[in-house]
């Protein structure tokens, strides 16, 4: 750019300057000039020097044929450069509006710049989301709020494909999770739905309009809640609401009744006169989303939608989504989030992107059912009784103060019955450390002490032995004091858990059977307490998520800051 300014700008100067003192050339200057003229550093330049030539010949008594020479407004001084760049101003704004107005339209993208041509490489695709695609392919998703076919997006830097022959549907009213890391495509796939990036191939409807051929009538249909705050810092919130409104199409007599109606949901009458500068984190999200949903959209995007608020306000945000997805069916809402809680709490489909391809798809319960390694399994297990420690120690010793030395440990355990057991008594080990402490700080350690360490290690023994025994492979995740926390694998292995409908499913694993044979036997295994769980979706997530290769650069597309404002960005998402 600064190179351009100096060719435009001295460059040029200097050159007409010089075919203008050549009498060859200088009648070709003269017409030239009124092409260079079209760059405004060129009047600027051309402008100044005829000021000095002016006053240098004035200065000097020179005299001239044309009397209007001295005045230095005159048409040879700086009369034209004065008129070029007034009809310049005039000419560069209608082109930037233009380009600005046209950049919004797909196929104007597309023209301009033209994707790079990579060969379509699928590996293994999931069974679900094979069927959604060939319900899509089918035409059964023709009638949805949303509907994506063998969507792609390659990007020209790298050659990197962010988004990989993507075909899903979304029903109306439907709330559908969109996860993934970072680098996964979500981001470049909204871009594409909301007409931000042009897809490399492939296409997309919203509510029935194209999103290639139909960008006018698609941004009528969706609202958008972006990840980071696009407000404006030196309006109220009223005020922002009442712009979006206009921008959206409101109609003047019900604007005041929309506005209020949008504070009141929110819960954000008490701000309604404070600038947004001033707003907390949370209240910032709240008018983020109130200005997504002004309006009434049929379709919206919300991108972390809760982040930054507290527990309270995160629970009212998650109540006002289900109200307009869920319950109402007012809209259809995509929301991508990086808190599976809150995906749980609002999501009937969930979608997991990797790598740039759907990697799973279908309701959370579905998604545990399928992915699901296994059952969590968690127990407290009873304190050792008093006459059962005293019975042990007195099999043994005389007496429960009988003390037993350091280096005696290990004769002991082989007279308790378990000589390997020498190996638990270490610092390292969950439990056996606090018999090590005693005995390397002290020299030696109570029988009773030992009795009752001993009789916990054999209840977990027990518990341990048990969960093999009737569920198979049997992973220990952790273990402190008197608590365990196991995780179930099954006879089957990984997809086979909560009685799946593969043909290698253990019907064993059902949450009922589990609960069944464990509350039988738990006065015997001297359990206290237990729950017993499914996989939750965040260790479903992290296993899709660790299959992408972080190593790759996550390529995004420049978006406006958090504070910027423009005619783009108004354009773009919320124009009639």
């Amino acid at each position: 750019m600064i190179l351009i300014n100096f060719v435009l700008g001295l460059a040029l100067m200097i050159v007409s300057f010089v075919m203008q003192v050549i009498e060859s050339t200088e009648s070709a200057d003269k017409a030239l000039q009124f092409l260079w003229r079209l760059s405004p550093l060129f009047c600027l330049g051309r402008g100044l020097l005829n000021l000095t030539i002016v006053e240098i010949t004035h200065t000097g008594g020179g005299e001239t044929d044309n009397e209007l020479s001295k005045d230095p407004f005159a048409l040879e001084n700086t009369g034209y450069e004065i008129i070029y760049l007034l009809f310049d101003a005039v000419l560069y704004f209608a082109i930037a509006v233009g380009i600005d107005y046209a950049m919004t339209f797909p196929k104007f993208k597309a023209a301009m710049s033209k994707d790079p041509s990579i060969p379509l490489e699928r590996g293994d695709v999931d069974a679900d989301v094979g069927a959604e695609e060939e319900r899509v392919l089918m035409g059964g998703a023709d009638n949805d709020a949303i509907k994506l076919q063998n969507l792609r997006k390659v990007y020209r830097k790298g050659e990197k494909v962010a988004v990989e022959n993507l075909s899903f549907g979304l029903k109306h009213g439907e709330c559908f999770g969109f996860l993934g890391i970072n680098g996964a495509g979500k981001t470049s796939t909204m871009k594409m739905l909301t007409g931000d990036i042009v897809p490399t191939s492939g296409n997309a409807t919203l509510s029935g309009f194209d999103i290639l051929t139909q960008q006018v009538q698609v941004r009528r249909q969706i609202g958008y809640c972006p990840q980071f705050d696009a407000l404006i810092d030196l309006l109220t919130v009223r005020e922002h609401l009442e712009l979006f409104a206009k921008i959206k199409g409101v109609p003047n007599a019900v604007l005041n009744e929309v506005v209020i109606e949008k504070m009141e949901q929110l819960n954000l009458m008490a701000f309604e006169d404070k600038l947004a500068g001033s707003l907390s984190g949370g209240n910032k999200r709240k008018l983020s989303v109130a200005i997504a949903m002004i309006g009434a959209p049929k379709i919206l995007f919300l991108d972390e939608p809760s982040t930054g608020m507290d527990p309270v306000s995160r629970r009212f945000m998650w109540d006002i989504i289900s109200e307009i997805s869920t319950y109402s069916k007012e809209s259809t809402v995509v929301l991508t989030t990086h808190s599976m809680e809150e995906c749980e709490a609002l999501c009937t489909r969930v979608g997991i992107m990797v790598g740039g391809g759907l990697k799973c798809l279908g309701s959370v319960q579905h998604l545990k059912t399928r992915f699901g390694d296994g059952l969590m399994f968690d127990a407290k297990l009873q304190v050792p009784l008093t006459e059962d420690v005293s019975a042990l120690v007195l099999r043994h010793f005389d007496s429960l103060e009988t003390r037993i030395d350091e280096d005696q440990l290990a004769e002991t355990c082989r007279l308790f019955g378990k000589a390997a057991w020498e190996q638990k008594i270490t610092n390292t080990h969950p439990t056996g450390h606090t018999i090590a402490n005693f005995a390397k700080r002290d020299g030696y350690v109570l029988a009773s002490s030992f009795a009752a360490w001993w009789i916990t290690e054999t209840q977990f023994d027990n518990v341990s032995s048990f969960l093999e025994k009737n569920f198979g492979a049997v992973e220990l995740l952790e273990r402190k004091h008197d608590s365990c926390w196991f995780k179930i694998h099954g006879q089957s292995g990984h997809g086979a858990a909560f009685g799946g409908s593969g043909a290698q499913a253990d019907s064993t694993l059902r949450l009922s059977n589990v609960f069944d044979l464990v509350e039988n036997a738990k006065t015997q295994l001297a359990i206290r307490e237990y729950s017993v769980s499914q996989t939750t979706l965040e260790q479903i997530f992290n296993s899709f998520a660790s299959q992408q290769d972080v190593s790759e650069p996550v390529l995004t597309t420049p978006t406006n800051s958090s504070s910027s404002f423009s005619l783009g960005f108004v354009s773009r998402f919320f124009r009639r």
